[in-house]
């Protein structure tokens, strides 16, 4: 199966809503910097139509451009919630609580990459920032018990380095179009798609602090793992990892108590293969040369995780210091 452009990605997404009938609903969230619409698909299981009186469940993918691997395997789990096949991956989780897609955020930054890639080619243009040269990522409101780095990874005041975390919180319009989904949807538990590394991350980024929630979060990792067919990711705390100011995952955390994860897709440099030349070509290190046995490994696995989220009691906000505004 090969890498899906993104006017691929929209039509795709057209057709699962068109098969979905009453069962699915399209909005337009929001638009990117170049005017690109960012869009979300909610779907309820069968014979329901979406409704917010519900728990609610998100996945958000490709908010780092180059990360194209993740827009594929949000639109596969987009797929399986369409069929919502009985006994299936996504029987559970639509049982329980409407499922949220936005398969692609950070549009602008995607359309070059994903196009390389459907090509068959690693040598597009592979951009993780938005069009104003933010990390996305590093552009959402820190919890109180943020505490900063050195190193610019984390996030960065300099414009020229990748992490450049933006002028002010959301002031990115692809990071307000996630908040104000998830004001409008507070969602009990949400996964975010990125790659690479095969890790189940669960908060916080910004602090070694253990949430209070640790439980839940590892029940959601238990559930992700053991549905993997294949290499099994790691489960641990973000923090542990690297150090991330601005992530997604702890202000959803933090403002809405939602069990927010973020999955790493793949292995690195799973896109070079034998080809020494390929380690200079940044789409491969981010992105398998298939996308077929990634998704294969982690899109049901995504869903089984959302499941038990989604069943667990609901803290809603916690501090509120990353609340909007």
């Amino acid at each position: 199966m090969p890498y899906h452009t993104n006017e691929e990605l929209i039509a795709l997404t057209d057709g699962h809503v068109e098969r979905a009938g009453a069962r699915a609903a399209l909005a337009e969230i929001g638009a990117t910097v170049e005017g690109r619409p960012i869009r979300a698909v909610t779907l309820a299981g069968p014979g329901r139509a979406p409704d917010p009186a519900r728990p609610q469940a998100l996945v958000a993918a490709n908010i780092h451009g180059n990360e194209v691997i993740a827009s594929e395997v949000a639109l596969a789990i987009q797929e399986l919630a369409v069929e919502a096949a009985p006994g299936g991956p996504a029987a559970a989780l639509l049982e329980a609580a409407d499922l949220s897609v936005v398969a692609a955020v950070n549009l602008d930054a995607r359309a070059g990459a994903a196009a390389a890639l459907a090509a068959g080619s690693l040598r597009g243009v592979s951009r993780r920032q938005n069009a104003h040269g933010v990390d996305l990522n590093r552009n959402f409101p820190v919890p109180s018990n943020a505490r900063d780095v050195w190193y610019p990874l984390a996030g960065t005041s300099i414009r020229r380095l990748p992490w450049y975390r933006g002028p002010a919180p959301l002031s990115e319009p692809e990071a307000r179009a996630l908040v104000g989904l998830a004001d409008r949807l507070r969602p009990a538990a949400a996964i975010n798609l990125h790659s690479v590394g095969r890790f189940f991350l669960y908060p916080y980024c910004c602090s070694r602090d253990v949430p209070a929630h640790v439980a839940d979060f590892r029940a959601m990792g238990e559930a992700f793992t053991a549905a993997q067919p294949r290499a099994r990711y790691r489960v641990r705390q973000c923090r542990s990892w690297y150090a991330v100011l601005g992530d997604l995952d702890d202000w959803l955390y933090d403002a809405h108590g939602t069990l927010s994860v973020t999955v790493e897709l793949s292995r690195p440099l799973a896109g070079v293969g034998a080809s020494p030349l390929r380690l200079v070509r940044p789409l491969s290190w981010s992105n398998p040369r298939s996308p077929e046995p990634t998704i294969e490994n982690t899109a049901a696995a995504c869903l089984a995780a959302l499941a038990v989220g989604v069943r667990r009691p609901h803290p809603g906000p916690l501090s509120g210091s990353a609340q909007k505004g």
